[in-house]
């Protein structure tokens, strides 16, 4: 049936997606994160939320990408390594 042609569509973007997200996670410890909140975080927040359609299957390419207004998102690993030098403690509020 369609729909079940649909969810299934839907059930292989999704497991794309997840194996994308898992090799960026994977390229930021190479390139020296290790930062267990960090990479939890980022595993945790689906980035293709923030890009344009035409992103998303892209979303976890180690490249900025474009959203509203003319804008980028930042390249995960740029993220993950301002957040690492904010040497954040638990306490800590950040906006």
């Amino acid at each position: 049936s369609e729909i079940g042609l649909i969810g299934k569509k839907i059930g292989q973007k999704k497991e794309f997606l997840s194996s994308k997200r898992m090799m960026i996670l994977e390229e930021l410890k190479e390139k020296g994160i290790s930062d267990k909140n960090i990479l939890d975080a980022i595993k945790k927040v689906p980035r293709e939320l923030f890009v344009n359609k035409i992103s998303i299957q892209r979303a976890y390419e180690n490249i900025p990408l474009p959203i509203d207004c003319e804008q980028t998102i930042s390249q995960p690993y740029v993220v993950a390594y301002m957040i690492d030098c904010l040497k954040l403690k638990k306490k800590d509020t950040v906006l």
